[in-house]
């Protein structure tokens, strides 16, 4: 959860935050998510599409997602072109509210 001091802090830095392999450890949990696969739903695409789409939607934050074929690179792209609404923003913000304190960062190696 980096929303508690790390964007805010690149943001008045002026740098980017990187997200590589945003879809990672949560891949399987926020893949079947009801409120991600209600704005899939919406508008048409896949929940790894919303997901890629909302880990850059603010200036600043850039994101690589991992694949491994051409279909999942195909469908990856639409997030380029996929706009969130305020009402999907929200759907969102609300199912996963950012910290209100400091969590650290669970690293596997």
């Amino acid at each position: 959860m980096i929303h508690y001091d790390l964007i805010p802090y690149a943001k008045a830095q002026g740098m980017a935050v990187l997200a590589y392999s945003p879809l990672g450890e949560g891949g399987p949990y926020l893949l079947h998510n009801k409120a991600i696969l209600e704005v899939a739903k919406r508008h048409g695409v896949s929940a790894a599409c919303v997901l890629i789409a909302y880990s850059m939607r603010e200036q600043g934050l850039i994101s690589i997602p991992k694949t491994s074929s051409l279909s999942h690179l195909e469908d990856n792209l639409k997030a380029l072109e996929l706009k969130l609404d305020k009402d999907d923003l929200k759907l969102i913000d609300e199912e996963f509210k950012a910290p209100t304190f400091k969590v650290p960062l669970k690293l596997g190696w």
